[in-house]
């Protein structure tokens, strides 16, 4: 039988380390959006103070509100969602450092997922999702039992 590409372990020490990326962007979100908005950071609010669609305002309020990792996995936008971003809150006049810290929380987070082979269906399924149709869902159900199995 081949050996499954994802285990159990192998995918808590991605998560782990993802987790901790997608915390320390959070810090930057939640710190960036206490100097923008003071009282309320609603998604109309963001999409409006930052002249930003409202999808991507969704994200950026989903990346300062989510209370667990996968939430904040599933805000974080693409390429081109984070320059749009990026360019957004430079017009809106943020700190030079904190735009510095996100664009840097950015990048550390893609390092991360390509130092750890980590593809899209796995970020999909620790965000709570599965563009694969379930497959990656079973894939890992079967990597448990097998390192379970392995220690009877």
């Amino acid at each position: 039988m081949p050996e499954p590409s994802l285990t159990a372990q192998t995918f808590h020490e991605r998560f782990t380390a993802i987790s901790a990326v997608a915390r320390e962007l959070q810090a930057v979100v939640r710190e960036m959006a206490t100097n923008l908005f003071p009282v309320d950071a609603s998604v109309r609010r963001i999409g409006r103070r930052l002249d930003l669609r409202v999808n991507l305002a969704w994200k950026f309020g989903r990346m300062l509100r989510a209370e667990e990792v996968p939430e904040i996995v599933a805000a974080i936008p693409g390429g081109r969602g984070r320059r749009t971003l990026l360019e957004a809150l430079e017009s809106a006049r943020i700190d030079a450092s904190l735009l510095a810290r996100l664009h840097d929380a950015f990048e550390r987070f893609d390092q991360v997922c390509e130092s750890l082979g980590i593809e899209s269906t796995e970020l999909a399924v620790m965000a709570g999702g599965d563009p694969a149709g379930g497959q990656a869902v079973q894939q890992l159900e079967r990597a448990a039992r097998q390192v379970s199995e392995s220690y009877e």
